[in-house]
């Protein structure tokens, strides 16, 4: 209420203010905000406004290898294999994995991981499921994560 915040959901990344902020946010007791947590959630929001959005589009890795893995991750978001674990799985080195990764998406596997998981996560959580059960489907240990 009267936070101003953009009317449509975003993804972005947020910076180390905002998540030091949201963690201490998360922690308060639920009931009306005194003076100090109202200014908080004020910055909160500001920081949410000034954000850059990213795009919903996930892009997929053209490399027969590699597609295998988008598909695995996208059918279970909560897989925690390392890159080494997929790239022994998939018969390339770490680091052949980890460059090609980044060469075909424009980011890391562990960045195309998170967002994976924000994009398959929003629909639940604008539908009204609940945090906890979302974030443990994601293979988030806590639902701050």
């Amino acid at each position: 209420a009267g936070l101003d915040l953009p009317p449509l959901p975003r993804i972005f990344q947020p910076d180390a203010l905002l998540q030091a902020a949201v963690t201490r946010a998360l922690r308060w007791p639920h009931q009306a905000l005194d003076a100090a947590q109202a200014r908080l959630a004020g910055v909160i929001a500001d920081e949410i406004r000034a954000s850059t959005p990213l795009p919903f589009a996930l892009p997929q890795p053209r490399d027969r290898r590699l597609r295998r893995i988008a598909a695995a991750l996208a059918r279970s978001p909560d897989d925690l294999r390392s890159v080494e674990a997929w790239a022994a799985a998939s018969g390339l080195s770490s680091r052949s994995l980890a460059r090609r990764w980044q060469a075909e998406t424009g980011m890391t596997l562990s960045q195309w991981r998170q967002r994976l998981r924000v994009l398959l996560s929003l629909p639940r959580l604008l539908a009204g499921e609940p945090v906890i059960s979302v974030a443990l489907s994601m293979g988030y240990d806590t639902p701050s994560s």
